[in-house]
């Protein structure tokens, strides 16, 4: 939870500097955020990013789907309202969807525990997986919530990257992860551009 040095992690663990090497390697692998600044390391925060999205032959218009506070794997979710609204945009022709966070109900013990039909961080993400609707032709752009998906990325644990990467084993592409809590989009024609 504070800076230390590799030397110290390494004494702190009675382990080689080449086996905290080896063993950072693995946790950026697996999407964990570890910053390092010379021999220092510390856990990070996501990134923040920008989606530029073409828009060609507009007509003035940009068309995207929008949907927010989905709460996946939650008792009181609205799966039928969710896949009928990816039914629409897919019926309208778009292409393109916009999740503003919260995808996931999370967990904190005590708080929600009755209310969610799993409480592990692996169960809530292969629920998404299994679940969130797909429509070919239509990708979903999503950010993580600063409070639901937040419980399970603490001690520098990005769950964004990591709901991302699960769905890209199982398969699914359509599932893109931007940043937490906020990404700027840039929506582009051959007039110009608007962030």
């Amino acid at each position: 939870r504070h800076t230390m040095t590799v030397g110290e992690l390494a004494r702190g663990l009675n382990v080689s500097l080449s086996v905290i090497d080896a063993g950072i390697t693995r946790l950026r692998k697996a999407h964990h955020l570890i910053e390092q600044s010379g021999v220092h390391l510390s856990l990070g925060q996501p990134g923040f990013a920008r989606l530029p999205l073409s828009v060609l032959d507009s007509g003035g218009w940009v068309r995207v789907g929008l949907v927010a506070d989905t709460h996946l794997c939650c008792k009181e979710e609205r799966l039928d309202a969710l896949h009928a609204t990816y039914d629409l945009f897919k019926k309208e022709g778009l292409t393109t969807v916009l999740h503003a966070g919260n995808m996931i109900d999370g967990h904190i013990p005590g708080l929600n525990t009755e209310s969610v039909f799993t409480a592990s961080m692996d169960g809530q993400t292969q629920y998404v997986v299994d679940k969130y609707p797909q429509r070919r032709g239509l990708t979903t752009y999503f950010i993580t919530g600063d409070d639901h998906e937040s419980w399970f990325m603490k001690n520098g644990f990005n769950w964004g990257a990591y709901m991302q990467m699960t769905a890209e084993k199982a398969g699914r592409t359509d599932l893109r992860y931007l940043a937490h809590v906020e990404a700027d989009v840039e929506f582009k024609n051959p007039a110009g551009h608007v962030t």
